[in-house]
């Protein structure tokens, strides 16, 4: 089933201490990248669950990493670097608790780009990344050890020339 893409629906990607350093403030790799399906990258839409529930779904995902932070791109931004968007809901089997519903999953399709086993990224792939990742706003959660989801919004620093820096864009957030 296609996700109704509309001009202000968001899309999110989840993100753990493994791609993002709250204490820093910096990212640690590509946000919009999956280095197990080069063609495309989860997300989650935030309209479909609520930002509370796609926190405790991020804790569930993955034992070795804890949730920090949300990236958010307009769906939009997506369609605008003429890559597509798919809503691909799934059921997810986590280990002692069964299975959990994930409906507001979906991916990015990098449609542009093919890949084959061993193939590199290419330079207009990564400006690509690099696109998406500076139109994200990067949503940092001040209570990762509580349900609820309390956040402090940042953008990327426009002047660090890596992009990995993140600066204060907004107050507190609910």
């Amino acid at each position: 089933m296609k996700f109704e893409i509309k001009k202000d629906n968001k899309l999110v990607r989840f993100l753990t201490n493994q791609q993002i350093d709250t204490k820093k403030k910096k990212l640690k790799k590509r946000v919009f990248f999956d280095s197990r399906h080069f063609d495309k990258c989860s997300i989650a839409f935030p309209t479909i669950e609520s930002y509370v529930e796609l926190k405790k779904i991020a804790n569930l995902l993955n034992s070795n990493a804890k949730f920090k932070a949300f990236a958010e791109l307009d769906c939009m931004t997506v369609v605008e670097f003429k890559q597509d968007i798919e809503h691909s809901p799934e059921t997810i089997d986590v280990q002692g608790s069964g299975e959990v519903e994930f409906i507001s999953h979906g991916h990015i399709i990098y449609k542009d780009f093919k890949f084959s086993e061993g193939s590199h990224i290419t330079p207009e792939f990564e400006m690509l990344l690099d696109k998406l990742k500076r139109s994200a706003i990067y949503l940092l959660d001040n209570e990762p050890d509580k349900d609820e989801f309390i956040f402090e919004t940042y953008i990327v620093n426009p002047k660090d020339p890596r992009g990995r820096k993140l600066i204060l864009s907004k107050a507190v957030g609910v």
